[in-house]
């Protein structure tokens, strides 16, 4: 709202600056010469023209007759520069308007006392044949700027309305445009929160469900844990109950296997062993192994002999197996 206060306010400083200017111009006004139209119809264009003029009270029109009384006292021609100058300078003129045909297109022209150009306007093939009907507005819509002050103010007022119309309009738009993206955005970040609070609600339950099984894992081999442990120690029990570690029942029950398997062999070795060993053990004298204490080495050496090293190695065995038994 303040902008547009700005705005406005520009625009009639604008005119009240042109129009303090050029009061006195104004007033005075805008002295024309129209001379004769020389083409198709011209004289019923140059009425028009004549008849627009005249709307403007701001813009005064040279008669020919006075033209025709000046250039003769002057001895000057309207028709080249030279007299033209003459005559503006003795008539007040500001303006010379002239029409001609170049090519079947029809040029209204206006110029300055020394022949410079200060507006145009071009009608084609088409609007000459309603030349009377066009001809005054076509001109006063290129020089009506120049020829009245009050026309530039108004144009340029209406420049500037259609300026601070146009951009009212894009604002608009763009109100507009802004909105409609305001709300898109709004309903895609609505949808994007969804998506993520529902996958974090997903994720939650996942985690909740992953926890719960981790309870129930651990429970399951904590109680496996103990179960083992009692089954353990119950074993230890029976076996220390029974007096012997339920490994050696183990042991035994396999030596047991193989002691079988090996007793027959073990009960053919013993007798040799026996015979071999109670042949050296007892001496050669006669005397009885159990009625003297003497050691085999000296029983060796009161019979002078010795074993052979065969039925040495033989009783030797034969001892220690029964050891181990």
């Amino acid at each position: 709202m303040s902008r547009r206060c700005l705005g406005w306010g520009a625009v009639l400083g604008l005119v009240a600056w042109l129009g303090g200017a050029s009061a006195a111009q104004a007033q005075v006004g805008r002295r024309v010469a129209v001379s004769a139209f020389h083409v198709p119809d011209g004289a019923r264009a140059r009425q028009n023209v004549l008849e627009v003029l005249s709307e403007h009270a701001e813009v005064e029109v040279v008669s020919l007759a006075d033209i025709a009384v000046a250039g003769a006292r002057l001895d000057a021609d309207a028709s080249d520069a030279a007299g033209r100058k003459k005559l503006s300078a003795e008539l007040g003129i500001d303006g010379w308007l002239d029409a001609a045909s170049d090519d079947g297109v029809l040029q209204l022209s206006l110029r300055a006392p020394e022949g410079r150009l200060l507006a145009r306007a071009t009608l084609s093939d088409a609007e000459v044949q309603s030349l009377a009907r066009v001809a005054g507005q076509r001109m006063w819509l290129a020089m009506g700027p120049w020829l009245s002050q009050r026309e530039l103010i108004k144009r340029s007022l209406e420049a500037q309305q259609a300026l601070a119309q146009s951009k009212q309009r894009a604002r608009v738009r763009e109100l507009e445009r802004l909105h409609a993206l305001a709300e898109t955005r709004g309903s895609e970040r609505v949808a994007q929160l969804g998506a993520a609070q529902s996958l974090a609600r997903s994720k939650r339950a996942l985690y909740s469900a992953e926890l719960v099984r981790q309870r129930a894992l651990v429970r399951e081999r904590a109680l496996a844990a103990r179960k083992r442990q009692r089954a353990s120690q119950g074993e230890d029990l029976a076996s220390f109950k029974g007096g012997r570690p339920s490994g050696a029942r183990q042991d035994v029950s396999k030596s047991g296997r193989s002691g079988r398997a090996s007793s027959g062999s073990t009960r053919a070795d013993d007798a040799a062993v026996s015979r071999s060993t109670q042949r050296w053990l007892t001496p050669r004298g006669g005397a009885d192994a159990g009625g003297s204490d003497a050691s085999p080495r000296s029983a060796w050496g009161a019979a002078g002999a010795r074993p052979s090293p065969a039925e040495r190695s033989a009783t030797q065995t034969g001892v220690e197996q029964r050891q181990r038994r």
